[in-house]
């Protein structure tokens, strides 16, 4: 019953000794306190849920820089995954593209050409781990056919009996 007991001394309060607790136990949260964007970036637009975004407020780079980036590669041309972006070939992203679709800072054009040429690479990798993994059961898989196999040539394995 204690916890239903009125606050003594709180003028127009209503609230009981579980409602003051529990509104001290529960935790808010500020999520432009908690972001690892900087306030600017969070106030202005820019999302720090963005991969492109995340990745350059991480490495420092100034929030209008990021905007830019933002926009002409994730809103305007699309590239809203990381695997996308990652996909192209060297050929296609270099820097008359960027110019072409206006990122125009030398410094941004090089860390994004190395960007997606790092991203190339593990995602590629990853790709190849991918195709062996796949072959190899299907090694496996086709030994275990061609093991059955022999034992049925053999009269040892039945499959008719087995099923």
């Amino acid at each position: 019953m204690v916890g239903n007991a009125k606050i003594v001394g709180a003028e127009g309060s209503d609230k009981t000794v579980k409602d003051a607790v529990k509104e001290t136990m529960t935790p808010t949260f500020n999520l432009a306190a908690e972001s690892t964007a900087p306030p600017s970036a969070i106030d202005s637009g820019c999302t720090a849920s963005n991969w492109l975004t995340s990745k350059l407020l991480s490495e420092g780079y100034p929030t209008q820089i990021v905007q830019d980036c933002e926009h002409c590669l994730v809103i305007s041309e699309g590239f809203i995954r990381e695997q996308d972006f990652a996909s192209l070939d060297a050929t296609d992203f270099n820097r008359a593209y960027l110019k072409s679709i206006g990122i125009v800072k030398l410094g941004i054009q090089t860390r994004l050409l190395a960007l997606q040429k790092e991203l190339h690479i593990e995602y590629a990798h990853a790709t190849v781990l991918d195709y062996n993994a796949d072959m190899m059961q299907s090694q496996l898989d086709m030994q275990k056919v061609a093991k059955l196999q022999a034992l049925e040539d053999t009269g040892v394995f039945d499959p008719v009996c087995c099923e």
